[in-house]
């Protein structure tokens, strides 16, 4: 039946998780994942101890965290049962129960849990739950997870979407899109402005060593990252590396240190910016101006003026891209999957693909593919000519431009089952500077 099934599957897993499983791992993914995912949820519940996990529910990010039963307890009580762990329970602790933090019970209760699951919503309610204000030092409930995390074999922390990005020892991402923070840069979390890159100085939770973001390839956040890391890398808690995670998919610990395995339907960006250049060039940007009005005219008609402005720049970031199967290291290198051949004489196309809106913006018309970086670079690889590959912004004021460089770059490819086919990638280098003419789109 349904339950022997799951059962069966989880023990499969075992020899892929538990077996090389030492105190403290992760499982992060970027949010949308399916509920059935049982490659994800059965691989959080076989590496925290199977039939003998304690699960901890924090919906904390969430605006619902309990109880009505379209709450995020609900939901998620619902698909862990259905791996029949040996107990499941909700942690009380919330903006709104945040004196919770400091109950001995609710420490008690979380020293004995092996499996952390923090749920989407907001990175932020995290924080200002977990942590005593205004020192960003753990309160009594941070502390027994993170005792039982550095301590203990089997323990997990996992996450989705904000309950992913909260995990960062390094700045953590608050909001905004990729236009925006090439145009306007990054800013502390207390600033203001639509789609502003903002982020928090003081980071995370500390579970994951590095920069990490989410719901990657689908809302097109590469723009994003490369920026952020490019402006805090030399901050106390910036960094140079960081890690974007696709939708319905994870970034689980690896039995080697440093390195991550890619479970999910997806894959997982690594981006480096310590050896990119950044600079600024002087553009000319087109902005609205009201015009006088004429006679019966309302509102005022407008025209349009131009002035010069500098516009930042960033050449030969690195990238790799790994996917299902694959494991991936904190410096780019990708192991691929043992069904994954070199596409080097196996490409598809002859051509790489380009794009208009290479950053997926909230504001085009008619939205692309939600993974327009993700796809252009791929296709580059899958490509039998071509050393570039071209995108730009759909935002014109300025206009920006992403070149892709494949010249030391690696391809891989497979499929399992006649299922769809994944493209991995290794030593990609990218530009990104305002279009001057030269955007072969």
């Amino acid at each position: 039946n349904f339950m022997i099934s799951r059962l069966l599957i989880l023990s499969a897993c075992v020899a892929l998780v538990c077996g090389s499983q030492s105190h403290g791992s992760v499982f992060l993914v970027g949010g949308a994942e399916d509920d059935n995912n049982t490659e994800i949820y059965g691989g959080m519940i076989t590496a925290a101890g199977g039939r003998e996990a304690v699960v901890a529910v924090i919906t904390a990010p969430g605006e619902d965290p309990c109880c009505d039963p379209d709450s995020s307890w609900v939901l998620y009580k619902q698909i862990f049962s259905s791996y029949a762990p040996k107990d499941i329970w909700w942690v009380p602790i919330d903006e709104d129960h945040i004196a919770n933090n400091k109950n001995p019970e609710v420490a008690a209760n979380l020293s004995k849990s092996t499996l952390f699951f923090f749920s989407g919503g907001d990175q932020d309610r995290v924080i200002d739950s977990f942590f005593v204000a205004p020192n960003h030092t753990d309160s009594p409930a941070l502390a027994a997870i993170r005792a039982r995390f550095e301590s203990t074999e089997g323990t997990v922390i996992a996450g989705t979407s904000a309950g992913t990005a909260c995990q960062t020892a390094k700045v953590m991402f608050m909001d905004g899109e990729s236009y925006s923070a090439l145009v306007n840069g990054s800013f502390p979390y207390n600033s203001t402005g639509e789609d502003n890159l903002l982020y928090n100085p003081l980071g995370g939770l500390g579970f994951f060593p590095l920069l990490i973001d989410t719901h990657f390839s689908e809302r097109g956040r590469q723009g994003r990252l490369v920026r952020l890391l490019a402006d805090t890398q030399h901050q106390p808690r910036g960094a140079a590396t960081g890690f974007g995670v696709d939708q319905n998919t994870s970034l689980a610990t690896a039995s080697a240190a440093n390195e991550y395995r890619i479970v999910g339907s997806g894959g997982v960006w690594w981006f480096n910016v310590s050896g990119a250049v950044v600079d600024s060039v002087t553009v000319e940007v087109s902005h609205p101006t009201p015009a006088p009005a004429g006679p019966g005219s309302h509102p005022p008609p407008t025209s349009r003026a131009t002035t010069a402005a500098a516009a930042w720049t960033i050449r030969g970031v690195r990238a790799s891209y790994a996917t299902r199967g694959d494991t991936l290291g904190s410096d780019g290198r990708v192991r691929p999957a043992s069904w994954k051949v070199p596409l080097h004489g196996r490409e598809s196309r002859d051509t790489p693909r380009s794009s208009r809106d290479i950053f997926n913006s909230p504001y085009a018309p008619e939205a692309p593919t939600p993974r327009e970086f993700t796809d252009v670079a791929t296709s580059l690889l899958d490509s039998r000519s071509g050393t570039y590959a071209w995108g730009r912004t759909h935002e014109r004021s300025p206009r920006y431009c992403v070149r892709m460089d494949r010249s030391a770059a690696l391809g891989w490819s497979g499929s399992v089952a006649h299922g769809p086919r994944y493209i991995s990638l290794q030593g990609l280098l990218v530009d990104i500077f305002p279009d001057d003419g030269q955007c072969q789109v």
